[in-house]
């Protein structure tokens, strides 16, 4: 992660996985930047499930099949989803790259004078 930059989906890599994925498992995905930014944004979670009722609500759309992912801080967004408001509705989950643990002590701050 760099200062003044996102890890979006659209990179190009990220949509051919994406689409390998769909062609190989018979299945759809829909994206959200979710309000942007994902960490402890009530905003997002709230954005979160309004995609998810969105499909839900789509009739060519299994709903008891319906999953989310999420990478980074999307992947804590899923976490306050499912944990959230989305509770018990959600069929699977993956989360992606590294999401830090809240119950690890920070390292402390080393500054160079």
């Amino acid at each position: 992660m760099r200062e003044g930059s996102a890890d979006w989906l659209e990179a190009d890599y990220k949509v051919a996985y994406l689409k390998a994925v769909m062609r190989g498992g018979g299945c759809a995905i829909a994206g959200s930047h979710a309000c942007g930014d994902h960490w402890g944004n009530p905003e997002s979670v709230r954005a979160n499930g309004a995609l998810y009722e969105a499909l839900a609500e789509c009739p060519q759309v299994d709903a008891s099949r319906l999953g989310l992912m999420g990478g980074g801080l999307g992947g804590a967004l899923v976490w306050n989803s499912v944990l959230g408001p989305l509770a018990g509705r959600v069929k699977a989950i993956a989360v992606m790259q590294s999401v830090r643990r809240t119950d690890c002590p920070r390292r402390p701050q080393t500054r160079t004078p």
